[in-house]
């Protein structure tokens, strides 16, 4: 009988080891399921939202897609303007009949050299871009090699002025200073209008500092200035008439006025140093040279 009930005491307590040992599994095996998420929620995020953004919204902004095509389009339609002189050129005999403007003198100050911001917003003068009737303007681009035609928010070409560059007569010594580049761009009636000029001394390399007008129906050069006129920042064109100015350290430093329509000269004015900023506002030119401000109201010649 004692026999018989230490056999059965042994079974019960088999029996309550194996039912602990299961309900401990099954336990450890809810747990394991519960810190193992589903596939393709957290672990595993949907393509395109999290780890893989869709292309073109974060790692690879459209602004900059857009850039790289444009830059593409214009690498590959650029045109190159042929330079047809390094003299005077014109491509017609046109008689235009333009005056030059009379210049009454209203203002001459000697200025600090360095106030430059200052001479801009005490005058309230801004360099802007054209804004023409047919809303051309031109952007200097590629260290004033290139440059932009638009038309509105529309690019039409770029045009190519390295054959511009380097004059067929210069001091071979001087060659590392007399790269000419374009500085600035005006359009006017289907006419770009742009100055070139290289930043020493004109001996180095005299066929230097002009004004080129080019034909924007067939690109083609209209006429090109003599030489020394324009080493000015900017020109400015009052109707048919363009105002630039050139001067150097030790050179005559003038105010010129161009014909517009045959690229000639029409009319000098002796400053006291270099002009570097030329700008129009409300029948007035403000010239603003290396160390004097001038004011000169323009009139029309009767």
């Amino acid at each position: 009988m004692a026999k018989r009930f230490f056999c059965m005491s042994v079974i019960i307590i088999l029996m309550f080891l194996c039912a602990c040992r299961k309900n401990e599994t099954e336990t450890i095996g809810q747990e394991e399921a519960a810190s193992e998420p589903v596939s393709g929620t957290v672990s595993e995020p949907i393509s395109g939202t999290v780890s893989e953004p869709i292309s073109g919204t974060v790692s690879e902004p459209e602004s900059e897609t857009i850039t790289e095509t444009v830059e593409t389009e214009e690498a590959k339609t650029s045109i190159h303007v042929e330079n047809p002189s390094w003299d005077y050129y014109t491509s017609n005999n046109v008689q235009s009949g333009t005056r030059p403007y009379e210049l009454k003198l209203l203002v001459q100050n000697t200025n600090e050299i360095i106030d430059t911001d200052a001479w801009f917003t005490r005058n309230n003068l801004t360099l802007q871009k054209d804004n023409t009737e047919e809303e051309y303007y031109g952007v200097v681009e590629g260290n004033g090699i290139l440059v932009n035609i638009y038309k509105g928010d529309s690019w039409i070409a770029g045009l190519d002025f390295s054959d511009y560059m380097y004059s067929d007569d210069y001091v071979e010594e001087d060659v590392a200073y007399i790269e000419e580049t374009v500085h600035d761009a005006r359009i006017r009636d289907g006419i770009l209008y742009v100055s070139t000029f290289h930043y020493t001394y004109a001996e180095s390399a005299p066929s230097n500092a002009y004004i080129t007008a080019i034909n924007l129906d067939d690109y083609s050069v209209i006429w090109k200035s003599e030489p020394l006129v324009c080493n000015s920042l900017n020109f400015e064109i009052v109707d048919d008439v363009i105002f630039c100015g050139y001067g150097f350290t030790s050179e005559p430093d003038y105010l010129y006025q161009i014909d517009r329509i045959t690229g000639c000269i029409l009319a000098k004015q002796e400053l006291k140093s270099k002009p570097d900023y030329i700008i129009y506002k409300d029948g007035k030119l403000y010239v603003r040279t290396y160390n004097t401000d001038y004011v000169f109201e323009v009139e029309k010649q009767e």
